[in-house]
């Protein structure tokens, strides 16, 4: 942790927040993130990295919010910074090659849910399911170490295939629906993107596997159900953190979401001839032999 007399910071914190977009979720976040600082910092809005970097600010933290804005200034920023709404494996890609993996003075709060509770949401929704299919690339190789075993908690298989390039995409994708009865989406941006989500799946709908997701808008393009933190719950979090670096002088280390949201496609359900509890039922699915007090 970054460390700083408490008399080295002021009363009043300057924070620089660094959008990547200007759209309705950055949007979302900003206003959460004002609302709980308000009283108590001074918050400077950016609309993009050049907008911060032609300014030449001295804030004391700087928050940067989505991954283009992260990977447009980590090099630059030698004060505190706090990412914010970064998927985690594209976020500890960019630490390392930026040579800041051990750097003390950057933490961030990650968009995605941490794979025990991913899982666990996975199983209160298709509690049947019995081979779970993932598709990755090397990229994302690590996350595999995390599902393997919340899925074998659940007394059931992890099935795998690694994608190299993107033309083995559809092939890839047909070889694993074969041998699974349900797709987890991993946070791997060379195989969901906005260009291939669609073709994943329309695919998935036609083999009968339901996909589970990590946003809303999955949810809404087709895929069974998700878990996903929204723009201002994330953005509540960071504003936690920052008041507390102010109060301690510490960056606390990178943190899951805290808080999260439940969607599940009612009519994807039904044509897939799935029932599917209610919110209320898969949290408390989900709380069963854990203590985990957001479920």
């Amino acid at each position: 942790m970054l460390v700083i007399p408490a008399c080295a910071l002021s009363a009043s914190l300057n924070v620089a927040l660094v959008l990547s977009s200007n759209s309705a979720p950055y949007q979302e976040f900003v206003a959460a993130f004002n609302n709980r600082l308000a009283d108590s910092s001074h918050v400077s809005v950016f609309a993009s990295a050049a907008d911060y970097s032609a300014k030449q600010a001295k804030e004391d933290i700087v928050v940067t919010v989505g991954m283009l804005a992260t990977e447009t200034l980590m090099a630059d920023i030698q004060s505190a910074m706090l990412p914010a709404m970064v998927p985690q494996p594209a976020y500890e890609s960019l630490l390392k090659q930026q040579g800041r993996a051990h750097d003390k003075v950057i933490s961030a709060i990650y968009l995605n849910q941490p794979w025990d509770r991913q899982v666990d949401f996975l199983f209160a929704v298709l509690p049947q399911s019995k081979h779970v299919g993932v598709l990755n690339t090397v990229a994302t190789r690590n996350e595999l170490h995390d599902i393997d075993p919340e899925i074998k908690r659940h007394g059931a298989v992890l099935v795998v295939h690694e994608l190299n390039v993107e033309s083995q995409l559809s092939e890839g994708l047909d070889n694993l629906l074969h041998e699974s009865d349900v797709l987890l989406a991993v946070p791997d941006s060379a195989i969901y993107s906005p260009s291939s989500i669609r073709n994943i799946l329309l695919s998935t709908y036609r083999k009968n596997v339901p996909l589970l997701g990590w946003s809303q808008a999955f949810v809404n393009a087709g895929a069974v159900a998700a878990i996903y933190s929204t723009p201002e719950q994330i953005a509540q979090q960071a504003a936690e953190a920052v008041l507390s670096y102010q109060k301690s002088g510490r960056i606390a280390a990178s943190q899951y979401p805290a808080e999260f949201n439940i969607a599940v496609n009612r009519q994807v359900s039904r044509s897939l001839g799935l029932v599917i509890p209610s919110e209320a039922e898969i949290r408390n699915r989900m709380k069963k032999g854990k203590n985990h007090a957001a479920y």
